[in-house]
């Protein structure tokens, strides 16, 4: 399994990364995506299908991201939909093109439709 150290070191020694997968890491936390934002600032795509451990405290620190265009939350249970906030008044919104929250069973229709509005700007 996929830890959080793994990947933490991973961020710390790779600052041009771009795209990072790790769907199905069921053992990853918030702390994966706050050392991905902090030490990746060029990442683009993140895929994080199916890790549970992650929070919308989690996906908040991606806010920061100025270059992220494609975020997978497919399957994220823990996700609430309160990070939907943070994302549509940050930078990472106007370089957002593609948001998976298929089975995010959490995340509300009003979270929904501030995403929606955001993207129709």
């Amino acid at each position: 399994m996929i830890s959080d150290e793994a990947v933490c070191l991973l961020a710390r020694n790779s600052p041009a990364l771009e795209r990072i997968d790790l769907s199905s890491c069921f053992d990853l936390t918030n702390r994966t995506l706050l050392e991905l934002s902090t030490h990746c600032p060029n990442i683009s795509h993140i895929d994080i299908r199916h890790c549970n451990g992650i929070t919308d405290d989690g996906v908040s620190y991606l806010a920061n991201l100025g270059n992220i265009k494609s975020l997978n939350l497919e399957g994220c249970s823990s996700l609430n939909g309160s990070f939907v906030d943070n994302l549509v008044q940050s930078r990472a919104a106007s370089s957002l093109e593609y948001i998976n929250l298929s089975a995010c069973t959490g995340i509300s229709p009003v979270a929904v439709r501030k995403l929606i509005r955001k993207c129709q700007q």
